[in-house]
């Protein structure tokens, strides 16, 4: 069977300097469920510092190769597999997950009962920790969020692996994978339903059949929304690009917030109507500009955290107006906490919600993105390209924030 010289940027211990090393992957060792892809590009993502740093503790192993926002070509595929990839096909590479459990199989796919093992802990289609062997013989972990991508060469989880058109230019698009479908997915998923409130869920639990479950004169929820975003990397950028390009009839009003006036300017480009500078101010004094700016001065109905600090979901809670709906999407330490008046969230009947991925369906939601940027292209105000040789300098710009997505490019 056919081997590959392969490169890798190893992570050889929490916080220790990446080093880029040479391996060989023999296609026989390839566990089960994975195609090999030569990647092209790879985004550098909050969650790859983060495990890098060791944030997560002892669930992340090292030696390590991390990387979740790869695009590249299929290299090689099983004999038996029997799916949609072909040798050759341009890929981007997003989670994988077990396609077995409950939750997978109602389309829930972030939800899945082993996500944090099989993306965080990288464990193959064994529940098995998968290894490369580097050739200085050191043994690394590999399979994070099923495809590794800080490599020139990696073997992927079937699952992470969507196909994209050939002509498709991967390394400004290749952070669609986390940070752009998790921002755009996150925002989606907070808008109210416009199906008219019903209770056909009884009809099958009670086995009814003709009778009446809805009132006469319901109407879809056509509320004006506000969205309030806090944090403008490339998470947050996701939500304004959906609240901008797909929902901007639902969403007239739509408020950045951030510490840098740099990244408020950016936001305006991707289709914020108001911005805050929140540097300096008190957590009270953010809530009351939002609800201010917001649409009838009412408070925001949807609020993104996109920026992982703790203090930025209590002001975005004070910032909800009457049922409003917040996504913590950024992703604070373990062990964080926050006061909150629960009195209040129970008065204003309002929901706070942990997402993951943005509860999307990468099938569904990449195509999707990959479309409206071919009609609009916005990367271009987040990308910069690093050689993997320079990863130090790539991850000193992002922590600057002089860079919001650094891309590797292979």
């Amino acid at each position: 069977m056919p081997s590959f010289k392969a490169r890798a940027l190893v992570a050889p211990a929490p916080a220790e300097p990446f080093v880029l090393e040479n391996f060989t992957i023999n296609t026989d060792n390839i566990p089960a469920g994975q195609a090999l892809v030569r990647f092209i590009a790879s985004g550098i993502c909050h969650t790859d510092i983060s495990a890098w740093s060791g944030l997560f503790g002892p669930m992340i192993p090292s030696p390590a190769v991390f990387g979740h926002e790869g695009s590249g070509i299929v290299e090689w595929l099983p004999a038996d597999y029997a799916g949609p990839l072909q040798v050759g096909d341009k890929v981007m590479a997003s989670f994988t997950r077990c396609q077995a459990c409950s939750f997978c199989k109602a389309g829930q796919l972030s939800g899945c009962h082993v996500f944090t093992p099989k993306n965080l802990a990288c464990y193959d289609e064994r529940m098995q920790q998968q290894t490369i062997k580097l050739d200085s013989g050191v043994d690394v972990v590999v399979g994070f969020f099923g495809q590794s991508s800080f490599a020139s060469h990696m073997p992927c989880h079937f699952q992470s692996l969507v196909k994209v058109d050939a002509d498709t230019a991967l390394p400004p698009v290749t952070a669609f994978g986390c940070g752009i479908i998790t921002g755009f997915s996150t925002a989606l998923s907070l808008m109210p339903s416009h199906t008219p409130r019903s209770f056909e869920q009884l009809r099958s639990l009670m086995s009814l059949n003709g009778e009446t479950l809805q009132r006469d004169g319901v109407e879809a929820d056509a509320t004006p929304q506000t969205l309030a975003v806090f944090g403008i990397g490339c998470v947050g950028a996701g939500s304004l690009v959906f609240a901008s390009k797909v929902a901007s009839k639902q969403i007239p009003v739509v408020i950045a917030v951030d510490i840098d006036d740099a990244r408020l300017a950016l936001a305006t480009k991707l289709g914020a109507t108001h911005t805050i500078n929140s540097a300096g101010l008190s957590s009270d004094e953010v809530a009351a500009k939002v609800r201010e700016l917001s649409h009838g001065g009412t408070g925001a109905t949807m609020v993104v955290e996109a920026s992982g600090v703790p203090a930025c979901v209590e002001t975005g809670i004070k910032a909800l107006g009457h049922r409003g709906r917040l996504a913590i999407v950024g992703a604070p330490a373990p062990g964080s906490s926050i006061p909150v008046d629960v009195f209040n969230l129970l008065n204003n009947q309002q929901t706070i919600r942990g997402v993951m991925m943005g509860d999307s369906d990468p099938l569904i939601i990449l195509p999707l993105l990959l479309k409206l940027h071919k009609q609009s292209p916005w990367m271009q105000h987040l990308v910069q390209e690093y050689k993997p040789e320079n990863m130090a300098q790539a991850l000193k710009d992002a922590k600057a924030g002089t860079t919001i997505k650094p891309v590797l490019v292979w």
